[in-house]
């Protein structure tokens, strides 16, 4: 598998996806956001004209092939954490976000059905700790 970075056309990162192709990791990022690929978001909010570049390996963090200016997104089956709430379990399919050197038992983020609301949902917690992205 190749590591792509898709960057919006206003300059944005979008995250880093995994792929045989280019359009793989654009249909991953499609998935995330909730569609079924690519073609499905591009009737509802038109065709992709940003940039699809490859990472080179020694780029990559083993950390997650999601991550964003220092944040790692990932699906709640792909970590041991345990949830703050006892009472609440870590979902499989739920997304979550943590700092990249976020190195805890416990998880950072609420879960959320999608890899958009968490990472809106990160975007909002760094621009109250000031930070911006």
């Amino acid at each position: 598998m190749t590591t792509f970075r898709i960057t919006s056309s206003a300059g944005q990162d979008l995250g880093t996806y995994e792929g045989e192709t280019a359009a793989d990791a654009l249909d991953a990022m499609a998935q995330d956001a909730g569609y079924r690929d690519q073609a499905d978001a591009a009737q509802t909010v038109g065709a992709f004209d940003g940039k699809v570049e490859v990472v080179p390996s020694a780029a990559v963090t083993s950390a997650s092939p999601h991550t964003i200016d220092g944040i790692r997104f990932f699906r709640g089956a792909d970590t041991k954490q345990v949830s703050a709430n006892p009472l609440q379990p870590v979902e499989p399919e739920s997304w979550y976000y943590e700092p990249l050197d976020y190195d805890g038992d416990v998880l950072w983020s609420d879960g959320y059905s999608h890899y958009a609301d968490a990472r809106e949902a990160s975007r909002k917690e760094r621009e109250e700790d000031g930070f911006s992205y």
